[in-house]
């Protein structure tokens, strides 16, 4: 299933990609959805729900701040979104 993570800055979306990529971990930099861009920056990463603890420990371990997760579901031809916690 997928999720998103909404981050404090454009600079963390990309510094935690980066993070992410050299630990093998799969997520893309992707702008934040119109229903949750009020919540954050214009930056999230979206990526597999079972990578979501790795994606976590890298951020906390890099300082890099995640400001929520979501899960994702398509409802016909929407998307919504599901608060997850951390």
């Amino acid at each position: 299933m997928l999720c998103i993570a909404v981050m404090e800055s454009g600079n963390h979306a990309i510094a935690l990609s980066q993070e992410l990529e050299n630990a093998g971990v799969m997520a893309q930099v992707i702008s934040t959805p119109c229903k949750l861009a009020k919540e954050g920056c214009g930056y999230s990463l979206r990526f597999d729900m079972n990578d979501q603890e790795a994606i976590n420990k890298i951020a906390t371990e890099r300082d890099l701040k995640v400001r929520s997760y979501y899960r994702v579901s398509k409802d016909f031809m929407k998307s919504k979104y599901q608060k997850i916690q951390k």
